[in-house]
């Protein structure tokens, strides 16, 4: 088995005999998937580019506050903790 230090993470609510099946057509065919766009021959790495068009003489516009009741600010406050 080669470990190249390349994982694949597998839900947990996934059943064993699927895990086992999944991990085994994943290792079959690892050849199949590239981790990079230097591994895709024929695909022009500079297609799926991220980018914002933003109009520098636009301005920001800060929105109004919205407040929540004391009793949802306090049901916040205890989910995040």
């Amino acid at each position: 088995e080669e470990d190249t230090g390349r994982g694949v993470k597998i839900g947990i609510g996934l059943p064993d005999l699927a895990r086992k099946q999944l991990k085994a057509f994943l290792r079959e065919n690892a050849d199949m998937f590239a981790w990079n766009a230097t591994e895709m021959p024929g695909f022009d790495p500079n297609v799926p580019c991220h980018q914002l068009t933003i109009d520098p003489a636009a301005s920001a516009i800060v929105q109004r506050r919205r407040r929540q009741s004391p009793e949802k600010a306090e049901a916040a406050e205890k989910a995040v903790k």
